[in-house]
């Protein structure tokens, strides 16, 4: 094959890409909003209230050492390394499939934080990269001047510029180890809701959830490509 036609379609697979990237980077959180404001329609046929389910999988599963904390914020529930479940009194007033979903979520970060280091690993990451990534743009400016001036600076310059591509790097491999986070913590909900959900209301928990890992990509995107100016801005460690 010739090498101009290669080298064209290597720019078009590239160019495919780079948009499909940016669409992610852009939109991948409104998709999650839709697609939870449309499940949060969803009437879940569960036995149990939000708040008892949490409480029944507390004894099964945690020996009721988990700690619960209702919270105001808008979809602002989470988990917190030590046993700490913050759940908005809107997941527990709410009997929606996404309420149920949302809160399955969170106590599959608790499962994993009884079975592993992963949340712990995640949080030691994240303060080194807040502490070392206030100098990402003065190494590489430096490292940029350093390297125009030449000379006996050159190396400086190299090495200033390095650092600033490993601070990058970092940002990165948190952002992807997150996402790899978020899906077993996803799939342990699923494992939970098992036990109370039919069939048919798991694959709009599932949706829900997919859509949620979506986010997280949009995430390290918008990260990837922040340089770009073409994405949503985005702190590198958050």
């Amino acid at each position: 094959m010739d090498l101009t036609l290669l080298l064209i379609i290597f720019g078009v697979i590239v160019a495919i890409g780079f948009c499909f990237c940016l669409a992610v980077a852009n939109f991948g959180l409104a998709k999650f909003y839709d697609v939870y404001h449309e499940i949060n329609e969803e009437e879940a046929y569960c036995n149990l209230t939000p708040q008892d389910m949490v409480e029944e999988i507390n004894h099964q599963h945690f020996g009721g050492k988990l700690r619960l904390h209702k919270i105001d914020k808008y979809v602002g529930d989470a988990y917190v390394h030590g046993g700490d479940l913050l759940l908005s009194t809107q997941t527990l007033s709410s009997t929606s499939i996404a309420s149920y979903a949302i809160l399955a979520h969170e106590l599959g970060h608790a499962l994993q934080d009884k079975n592993g280091n992963k949340l712990k690993t995640k949080s030691i990451l994240m303060r080194i990269g807040r502490v070392i990534g206030i100098f990402l743009f003065p190494s590489l400016i430096a490292g940029i001047i350093l390297i125009a001036l030449g000379s006996n600076l050159l190396l400086w310059g190299i090495a200033l510029c390095g650092c600033g591509v490993l601070i990058f790097l970092l940002a990165l491999i948190i952002r992807l180890y997150t996402i790899s986070i978020e899906k077993e913590a996803s799939k342990n909900a699923v494992k939970f809701l098992q036990e109370y959900f039919s069939e048919k209301q798991l694959k709009s928990v599932k949706k829900l959830l997919n859509s949620a890992k979506l986010s997280y990509w949009a995430a390290f995107f918008q990260t990837l490509l922040g340089w770009t100016m073409l994405t949503k801005k985005t702190k590198l460690f958050n």
